[in-house]
């Protein structure tokens, strides 16, 4: 290397040093997957105020079997150690508050891999993708499509389309939904990123117009080319806040180990 060159990138300061975000799967690599995600509603109909708040605790072990050319998984076998659904507060009758209900996944290995034309849930009874759909929702959120196009440096902003965001973080994505999401490089630590975003978003659902705003931290292992952990809040409003509102937290974790 030239000596002008070289003295050039030592006296870079660190915030110009670019980095290639990308994923990267090597067979034989497991590591459990752990969510808690809290979801609450809160609406007003005939001078009552109805309240749901509901607790999903998962937590996955998956192990790559093989990789495609890219080095992303093409079969994963994934335990189900915990799916369920508690309940924190409801306004129907028939639910009790503290009730845990485990999906019927939950205690189950299943092998995931990509077909010809998409990925499917498979177990000992064959194809089951369509008995266990929220599975298949949870497992269907590669987030590539969240990452930047380009190396991008601390400060660098990139943004995702409302339906990416949602698509690839494993959410429903509202018919007509409408919105960007920003997301923000703000710094590189011993090979690990951190990322902020914000993402906002509007759409129609039942005859209310529904608004979102959700923000958050996503950290990424550059080096290693996978998640370390996800953290986000969001709030909705009804008709501006007039017919309801909610909002929900997540928090994700990776825990990577072996096979």
């Amino acid at each position: 290397m030239a000596p002008l060159l070289l003295l050039v990138l030592l006296l870079a300061p660190p915030d110009a040093v670019r980095h290639k975000l990308e994923y990267r799967f090597a067979k034989g690599s497991s590591y459990v997957d752990e969510q808690q995600r809290e979801w609450w509603l809160e609406t007003v109909g005939g001078g009552k105020v109805f309240r749901w708040r509901y607790s999903f605790p998962t937590k996955l072990r998956r192990t790559v079997v093989d990789v495609d050319k890219t080095a992303h998984p093409s079969i994963e076998r994934v335990e189900v150690l915990r799916f369920a659904r508690t309940v924190v507060e409801s306004a129907r009758a028939e639910e009790k508050e503290g009730e845990t209900k485990a999906a019927s996944s939950e205690g189950q290995t299943f092998v995931w891999r990509r077909l010809a034309d998409r990925w499917g849930l498979f177990s000992d009874k064959g194809d089951v993708t369509e008995v266990h759909k929220q599975l298949v929702g949870h497992l269907q959120n590669w987030r590539d499509g969240l990452l930047p196009k380009e190396a991008v440096a601390a400060g660098d902003t990139w943004e995702v389309s409302a339906t990416t965001f949602l698509e690839t973080a494993g959410q429903p994505v509202p018919k007509g939904v409408l919105g960007r999401a920003q997301f923000k490089l703000e710094r590189v630590e011993q090979g690990v990123a951190t990322i902020t975003f914000d993402f906002a978003c509007t759409y129609e659902d039942l005859g209310h117009a529904h608004s979102g705003r959700y923000t958050g931290t996503w950290r990424f292992d550059v080096a290693k080319g996978r998640d370390v952990d996800f953290e986000a809040k969001g709030q909705i409003e009804m008709d501006g806040g007039k017919s309801g509102g909610g909002g929900v937290t997540i928090k994700r974790t990776f825990t990577w180990g072996e096979a």
